[in-house]
């Protein structure tokens, strides 16, 4: 009879477990489909730029734990390197500041604050860079995603940075100003940068809760969600344990 309530338990925990993590997150990689394309046309400060886009992209989920996000940061992504290519070869660039500046105040510019539930019609969905630019749209993770993709394109160390409610970046230059204001990870330094302002770079002060980076990611398999589903099944082991005794 224990031994059936102990069974009944880990029942009921691991489907409110599953529920919350799917499984699919262990094995679902984000990216563009580009055996069909379309070109996207966008002007900044007299510089028009032309992009090749996927007119789909994979997976259909598109939402999840914080940590997960920066599966979503693709610099390799055949449209966000052709636009840092493009970016690149505009002018021979005297600092990594100045290319960082022109690469964020391109996508406060270029890209559109729309809520997903205008696009998506749901309170949350995960743009890939590639569909940002594909829509010219997106809300407030959906831009760091792509100026965080261009500016590690660019050969910029750049990092998400998580705050209630909101998600921004910080960019790693060689010239740290002491009006900027900063966010730091790995003991760097990172000057605080939000896409969806208006020429702020350095200038907002983000209210930081986490900060997640190329050195933090450790794979595309969602590492994160394994180490939760694991500690999930030893605090199920514990109960179960004290429950058939």
């Amino acid at each position: 009879m224990a031994g059936l309530k102990a069974g009944i338990l880990i029942f009921v925990i691991m489907t409110s477990t599953l529920c919350l993590v799917p499984l699919s997150n262990f094995i679902i990689i984000p990216e563009g489909d580009y055996s069909e394309t379309e070109e996207v046309s966008y002007r900044y400060l007299g510089t028009e730029f032309t992009i090749e886009v996927p007119l789909t992209s994979g997976p259909a989920i598109r939402r999840g734990m914080d940590c997960q996000l920066w599966q979503f940061v693709t610099p390799s992504d055949h449209a966000v390197r052709q636009l840092a290519h493009d970016i690149s070869v505009i002018k021979e660039w005297k600092s990594d500041r100045e290319l960082a500046s022109y690469a964020l105040y391109w996508v406060q510019d270029c890209i559109d604050y729309v809520y997903d539930w205008e696009t998506h019609g749901t309170g949350e969905y995960w743009q890939l860079p590639c569909d940002t630019l594909r829509l010219g749209t997106g809300d407030c993770e959906d831009q760091a995603l792509l100026l965080v993709s261009i500016c590690i394109a660019l050969g910029l160390d750049t990092v998400l940075v998580f705050e209630p409610g909101h998600v921004s970046t910080g960019i790693r230059v060689d010239e740290i100003r002491s009006t900027d204001n900063t966010v730091t990870f790995n003991d760097d330094v990172y000057v605080a940068a939000d896409p969806t302002g208006t020429r702020t770079f350095g200038c907002r002060d983000p209210d930081v809760e986490r900060v997640f980076g190329e050195l933090w990611n450790p794979s595309s398999t969602g590492v994160c969600t394994i180490f939760i589903t694991l500690l999930a099944i030893v605090v199920i082991a514990a109960i179960a344990s004290c429950y058939t005794r």
